[in-house]
């Protein structure tokens, strides 16, 4: 069914080319000397034929140069044989690629050939002729400017390609670098004389395969129609994920026209244009395609059929109407190049890409597109069914209280020892539980418009540039990190007043608008995550998700600084001048990141989506005075190993928030975060940025405080109840805070979350939040107290970036400390 859409799309906008070069092919480079078995051929021959019944030549690319000795006739005999097996299947179209492999000649070869250039157009002049000069392309080793030796007008490979391999032979051309910004008539002309030939471009603009958090949905663009009568065809290589090509392919199509003098009329909004399958497939082969190839190659063809080896699938030819975005075109006699101004090609492309999310379509699999950020997940993490997670940690002494607690009620204690099998569940498994569930939710909010559409597309822009709204949140964001009010900096106190008043006001008022342009970010993904076209969902979602996860962390560190006006200066990054995109990795979403204080090591900045698409968005701020009351009962439902602890303190239900959580909303509340869902605060982290200072305060002034309002119990301490531990440690605290500790990890946090949150819960984005805020204040580091029968956590820690603290002294019973220097 993909294949079906694909081929009418690509026939739709004009083009006439599929080039098959798919990665997880592994008999199309790896193990390209092995024949296709009978499925295979079975499911390539389907593909060939629903290619010609689309009036769209298949071509076969094979990548032998990993292993081929050239002199060797065995393996010329096997390229010979897996072509011609081929041809037999029906293909009339090959090429041979010859890119990123090791440009040195064998030993074999260096005895039979002066350059690999020699032996790679030996080559493939012999298959060309052996399968009677079928149309051919061939991909140099040499495909872009930056790899030419020296360079493009004066590498000797080149020469020998453009002298020796036949004249008929199209050449693949990535220009000027693997991933082109811009490719100019200029160098394609300069290029041509060198080669003898116009060149074929093979465009990796929107090609995502090198980095596994970005997909590009902007218009083609850098190419100006004039390149057109320059080059042979021009081949995109485009985005992994088949629905997210939508932009790339319909812009390239509008590029195509407006290059070749066709106008595109219009075509009312409430009357797109119908193609009926079967009609279509009897006009296939009567409507005449241009020769030169201007068409889209995916080599992720594995997106495009249901098969596991990738190569192939049923494809059934439906006999239900397929609706068409494209519009019809009126051709311009004398062949003048149109105008092409990629924002309107864009705005065009939306509106078709618009009535696509409409569509009740189901997908194929309820797995996300591996391609993509969901590919980093790590595997499930097995959890304690309705289990809520804390750091608070629990001795053996804590245990037998409870159990005092628990008896004094007539509540039997669940007996020790590890989880029965049937507590246990995976992560994956619940989340599977809830599909229904999250099924059910569509339809709560408004539909997704244009609007958000050319916002997804601003936050996924191109390779070099980003969108306007995705440049925006950047450049405020920079502006309001560079520019915090710092009330107690001498810089500050020297204005008057009135200059004071109106930089404070200059600065809210950009803050506010920064909240509400992240906040359409969040509105999208919600709007997005109802879209009836499940299909597109599962293969844009885990991107959406990583974006929204990201700007909503800058968000809440913007309301930080709001709240707590101090910001050290950071040293800036340095990176090479003038890279491929690759360099950056994580697109937008890692610019983003790169502006927080805090280093982007390890697992921090994966922001992996949940396994089932939600609309659940979390928000995360800084603490507020009437959280308290919240915070002290998710303080008391998670006391007990990140159990309910309400039967514990039935008396006192305060006291549990009082020993955790007061110390830190009265001695340091600029370093609290608070998380909210939909029902309200869900969890917290508590942190101190000097934890020496916080435990001094904290005995200074909080324990008196505590003393007052509960009575230190009398009695052999092996009878205490749990309440009456905890009001003993008022009197009796039990610090662990050594000099090696302390030393290097100044700070300290403390997370606690309810049950309801754990599902899809920004870990990350928390952690970030509160590490983002600490650096800022010129912290060396962090640790957490964790227990060590709280494997969840530890795991979560550890995926972070926090490691075992090793210790001299002897720290608590049943605890460990992880931490992580800044």
């Amino acid at each position: 069914m993909l294949v079906l859409q694909f081929l009418i799309r690509l026939k739709l906008l004009g083009m006439n080319t599929y080039l098959y070069a798919p990665k997880d092919d592994l008999k199309h480079r790896a193990l390209w000397k092995d024949p296709y078995d009978v499925e295979e051929c079975e499911n390539l021959t389907q593909l060939i034929k629903c290619a010609k019944e689309y009036g769209i030549t298949f071509y076969y690319a094979l990548s032998p140069g990993l292993d081929m000795v050239f002199s060797e006739s065995k393996d010329f005999l096997l390229l010979k044989k897996k072509m011609e097996q081929m041809q037999k299947l029906g293909c009339t179209a090959f090429a041979l690629l010859f890119d990123d492999i090791d440009p040195a000649l064998k030993g074999p070869d260096q005895k039979s050939f002066s350059s690999f250039g020699e032996a790679q157009v030996k080559v493939t002049n012999e298959i060309y002729h052996a399968l009677n000069k079928p149309k051919f392309l061939f991909c140099p080793t040499e495909y872009c400017a930056t790899r030419a030796i020296p360079n493009v007008e004066s590498s000797s490979y080149l020469q020998t390609l453009g002298q020796n391999l036949d004249g008929e032979i199209n050449i693949l051309w990535t220009g000027p670098k693997v991933i082109s910004n811009v490719i100019s008539p200029h160098s394609i002309q300069t290029l041509s004389s060198v080669l003898k030939r116009k060149p074929v471009i093979w465009d990796n603009i929107h090609a995502n395969d090198y980095d596994q958090r970005r997909m590009f949905l902007g218009p083609y663009y850098g190419r100006p129609t004039q390149l057109y009568d320059s080059v042979n065809g021009v081949l995109t290589n485009p985005n992994c994920e088949f629905e997210s090509n939508f932009v790339a392919v319909h812009t390239l199509g509008t590029w195509v026209k407006c290059a070749k003098g066709h106008l595109p009329a219009p075509v009312p909004a409430e009357e797109p244009m119908s193609l009926d399958v079967d009609a279509e497939k009897q006009s296939a082969c009567s409507d005449a395609m241009d020769d030169d190839i201007e068409a889209s190659e995916n080599e992720k063809i594995e997106k495009m059929e249901s098969k596991d080896n990738g190569v192939g699938g049923d494809f059934p030819m439906e006999t239900d109407s397929v609706t068409s975005v494209a519009s019809s075109t009126t051709k311009i006699t004398n062949h003048a190049p149109a105008f092409y101004d990629p924002e309107i090609a864009l705005n065009d492309a939306i509106d078709a890409w618009l009535l696509e999310f409409n569509k009740e379509k189901s997908a194929s699999s309820k797995v996300y597109a591996k391609s993509g950020p969901y590919s980093l997940a790590p595997a499930p993490t097995i959890v304690r069914s309705q289990a809520a997670m804390s750091t608070a940690t629990t001795t053996s002494s804590s245990k037998t209280a409870k159990q005092n607690s628990r008896k004094d009620r007539g509540i039997i204690p669940p007996p020790p020892g590890p989880v029965p099998p049937g507590n246990l569940i995976s992560i994956k498994t619940m989340e599977e539980n809830l599909m229904e569930i999250s099924e059910s939710r569509k339809g709560s909010n408004s539909p997704l418009k244009a609007e958000d559409l050319l916002l997804l597309v601003d936050l996924f822009y191109l390779p070099y540039t980003h969108g306007t709204k995705a440049k925006l949140i950047l450049s405020e964001f920079k502006w309001l990190k560079n520019n915090a009010i710092k009330e107690d900096s001498e810089e500050f106190k020297e204005l008057t007043e009135e200059e004071q008043t109106a930089k404070i006001i200059e600065w809210k008022d950009r803050a506010e608008k920064f909240h509400a342009l992240c906040q359409s970010v969040s509105d999208m993904f919600v709007r997005f995550s109802e879209t009836p076209n499940r299909a597109l969902l599962y293969d844009i979602y885990p991107y959406i998700w990583d974006v929204k996860e990201s700007v909503l962390l800058l968000d809440t560190f913007v309301v930080w600084l709001n709240s707590k006006s101090r910001l050290k200066r950071q040293r800036p990054h340095f990176y090479p001048e003038d890279p491929e995109p690759w360099v950056f990795r994580g697109g937008l979403c890692g610019d983003l990141q790169r502006l927080l204080p805090v280093d982007s090591n390890h697992d921090m900045f994966n922001m992996s989506a949940p396994d089932v698409p939600t609309t659940c968005v979390y928000t995360i701020r800084p603490f507020q005075p009437e959280d308290e009351k919240n915070m002290y009962e998710i303080c008391l439902s998670t006391c007990d190993d990140g159990q309910d602890g309400h039967d514990l303190f039935v008396n006192e239900p305060s006291m549990v928030g009082d020993r955790y959580v007061g110390p830190y909303i009265n001695i340091c509340p600029e370093h609290i975060f608070v998380v909210e869902d939909s029902y309200g605060v869900c969890a917290y982290a508590l942190s101190t940025s000097d934890s020496k200072r916080f435990y001094d305060l904290y005995k200074k002034d909080w324990l008196p405080k505590m003393r007052e309002k509960y009575p230190n119990p009398r009695g052999d301490s092996e009878n205490w109840t749990y309440a009456e531990h905890i009001a003993n440690s008022f009197y009796t605290p039990n610090i662990f805070l050594t000099e090696e500790l302390y030393s290097k990890h100044s700070a300290h946090v403390k997370v606690d979350i309810l049950p309801r949150a754990q599902m899809h819960f920004p870990m990350k984005r928390l952690i970030t939040c509160v590490l983002s805020a600490l650096k800022a204040e010129g912290c060396n580091g962090v640790y957490s107290e964790v227990s060590l029968m709280n494997r969840d956590l530890i795991e979560a820690f550890c995926r972070l970036g926090f490691y075992e603290i090793q210790l001299k002294d002897q720290p608590p019973e049943d605890t460990i400390y992880y931490g992580r220097t800044f």
